[in-house]
């Protein structure tokens, strides 16, 4: 039994659509059922339903990509301290997260909104998913988050690399995007979604007033310039980013300035079949859709929050944007039993002298190198499809074939021909940007691992935020 005041029971009515409510007395006293066991009813999550619930609902059956309700922190707040990096990044280095605690201390900071993934299989998960709900219940009530206007924010990341990139904060209406069925959707996965990553990601969404994103989502606007155009108006931050990550510049763009623009954009880049694919954090995004088709189920309305998702919208044509290959390097496995496996789908094949690999791999796209630290073999493969997607599949049923051998996935041409005396090193060619527009017009995504965008240091660092409930 809970008791609580009249407005946080509208919230709950309207925003919980899962609650039934067995009896309504003066002293506001009923049951709660929900199938969840771990569900977390906010006390004042009525600070975010107050703000908007959606954004020109006249433009919502036309417009996969928004203008939306963004909130930032105070003005007052340290942003050195509040912006962390994406929460799927540094994986494998605990000691790079002890650091950013380190930086972090007790400060207001997005750390405390976010779950690392180092931590994920770690067993205080619920402890640690009960307080980053606390915290964001505690960051909304104390107003240490403020709402922007209705509108988008252009973001300026210039990285350790030297690399400037552009990119555009809005919502994404989920009903526009799949994982699943490519085929159906405008806003599509580059690459191929692992379903078991999605439960993890759910058990955290579910229940938090807050979502803050890292996911970039790719448009391919040569004809149709979505970003390019626009003009920053008021800055709204200006940061340097801990731990390498850079500086990056927000400005503010109103939404009768935005909405306009993309109304004529939009349909544009529409008509090339696909409007924009999810380059960097589709498990987050695809556990967003989870999660608003377990509200569809239980009945919420259209205008829910959660049928949309802040992500940040960057051109893949932008300069600042690098796009590298993901080379594979295969662990106790002979170049020639792996020659023998592949050559049989190339179209041609020769030996090689190590030394002429980087340019054999810069003047043909459509190949491959096989290196095993003194031997090197040429591939060239199928066009119009990328080497990864012919290669891939080929990979894999050489490894069910060989049980003692297995893969890795390795950056860097350098790096990986380092590690090729281990076993056998398949090395890619640069990935040329509009390649991975016209590989998935034929709607179907690129296998796991195609490319990388940028390097670690460069991906996104949570700094807005926008309520899903």
């Amino acid at each position: 039994m809970f008791n609580i005041n009249l407005l946080d029971t509208l919230a709950i009515l309207l925003y919980h659509p899962r609650v039934r409510v067995k009896d309504i007395s003066l002293s506001i006293n009923f049951f709660v059922e929900h199938r969840h066991a771990h569900l977390v009813i906010p006390e004042r999550d009525h600070y975010c339903m107050r703000m908007s619930k959606s954004t020109s609902p006249d433009a919502l059956p036309r417009l996969p990509l928004l203008p939306t309700t963004i909130l930032l922190p105070r003005e007052d707040i340290d942003l050195h301290r509040w912006a962390v990096i994406a929460c799927d990044q540094f994986t494998s280095q605990p000691e790079y997260w002890r650091e950013v605690e380190r930086i972090v201390g007790e400060a207001p900071s997005t750390l405390h909104l976010i779950l690392p993934e180092v931590h994920l299989d770690e067993p205080d998960l619920e402890a640690r998913i009960a307080r980053i709900h606390h915290t964001m219940r505690t960051y909304l009530d104390s107003r240490l988050l403020r709402p922007l206007p209705p509108g988008a924010v252009l973001t300026r990341r210039t990285t350790p690399y030297g690399r400037t990139r552009t990119g555009l904060l809005l919502s994404v209406d989920l009903e526009a995007y799949s994982y699943q069925d490519p085929a159906s959707a405008s806003i599509i996965p580059t690459e191929a979604t692992v379903p078991e990553r999605i439960p993890p990601r759910l058990r955290i969404r579910r229940g938090a007033p807050l979502e803050l994103p890292h996911t970039l989502l790719l448009v391919d606007d040569r004809r149709a310039p979505l970003i390019a155009p626009l003009t920053p108006r008021r800055t709204l931050y200006h940061t340097p980013l801990m731990l390498g990550g850079g500086t990056v510049t927000g400005a503010f763009i109103p939404e009768e300035e935005i909405l306009p623009h993309l109304e004529r954009t939009l349909p544009l880049l529409a008509e090339q079949g696909i409007i924009a694919a999810v380059g960097d954090g589709n498990h987050s995004l695809a556990t967003a859709k989870t999660l608003w088709e377990e509200h569809l189920r239980a009945g919420a309305p259209p205008t829910h929050p959660a049928r949309y998702s802040l992500v940040e919208v960057v051109s893949i044509h932008d300069p600042g944007l690098a796009i590298e290959p993901i080379h594979r390097i295969l662990f106790a496995a002979p170049l020639p039993a792996l020659l023998d496996h592949l050559a049989p789908h190339a179209t041609t094949h020769r030996p090689i002298s190590p030394d002429d690999i980087p340019t054999l791999l810069h003047t043909h796209p459509s190949s491959a190198v096989l290196f095993d630290g003194t031997r090197a073999h040429h591939l060239l493969l199928p066009t119009p499809t990328l080497p990864v997607e012919t290669l891939q599949p080929l990979l894999d049923t050489f490894l069910e074939g060989h049980p003692g051998v297995h893969i890795d996935y390795t950056h860097g041409l350098t790096h990986t021909m380092d590690l090729a005396p281990q076993g056998t090193a398949i090395l890619l060619p640069p990935i040329p940007r509009e390649t991975i527009f016209e590989a998935l017009s034929r709607r179907t995504v690129l296998p796991r691992k195609s490319f990388s965008l940028g390097e670690p240091e460069e991906k996104r660092y949570y700094l807005e935020a926008r309520c899903i409930l």
